[in-house]
C-alpha cells in the first residue's frame, strides 16, 4: 500500500520543531493529519494517544493513533507513531516516523509513512490511485502548515 517519504526545510531549530510537534495542542498542525475534533490522552510522550474520525472512500471509522517512540539528542530527533482503525470489519494500519536534523540555521524535517489498507476498501485501481494522490497532497499541505507554524514562533 502507500509508502512515502517527504522532507521540508524549516527555518527553526530542530529542538523547537520537536517541542512544537510533541505539544498535544499542536498535533492537528503536524503531518499526522489529526482533525481538531481529535481526543488526546497524554502529554506528547510515548503512550500519548489520539482518537479521531477517519474516512476512506466515504466509509467512516474512528482511528487510534499512539506515539510508540520518541527521542531527541544533540544530532536530531525521531518520533514514531502507529495508527490503527477498523472499517467494515477490516483493520487499517499505518506507521509514521518523523525525523528532524539540524541543517544550517534550521531543521530538515522528514516524514516517512506506510499504510496497510485492505484491497476491499480500495477495490479498484482508480480508488487506490485517488487515495494515494490525496495522501501525497495531504502530506504536502501539512508539511507546509508545520513549516509556517514553527517559523512563526521565532
Amino acid at each position: 500500500m502507500p509508502i512515502g517519504v517527504k522532507t521540508i526545510y524549516i527555518d527553526s531549530s530542530f529542538k523547537s520543531v520537536y517541542d512544537y510537534c510533541r505539544n498535544p495542542k499542536n498535533l492537528g498542525n503536524t503531518p499526522l493529519g489529526i482533525p481538531d475534533k481529535g481526543e488526546v490522552v497524554g502529554n506528547g510522550d510515548v503512550g500519548t494517544s489520539v482518537s479521531f474520525p477517519f474516512s476512506i472512500n466515504g466509509k467512516n471509522s474512528t482511528c487510534l493513533l499512539e506515539i510508540v517512540e520518541t527521542n531527541i539528542d544533540d544530532i536530531g530527533f525521531k518520533t514514531k507513531y502507529k495508527l490503527v482503525s477498523e472499517l467494515g470489519g477490516e483493520e487499517i494500519g499505518a506507521t509514521q516516523t518523523e525525523i528532524g536534523m539540524p541543517k544550517g540555521r534550521g531543521c530538515e524535517y522528514t516524514i516517512v509513512y506506510e499504510y496497510t489498507i485492505p484491497d476491499s476498501l480500495l477495490g479498484n485501481p482508480d480508488e487506490k490511485q485517488s487515495f494515494e494522490k490525496k495522501l501525497k497532497n495531504d502530506y504536502f499541505q501539512s508539511l507546509n502548515k508545520l513549516k509556517r507554524s514553527c517559523e512563526a514562533l521565532k
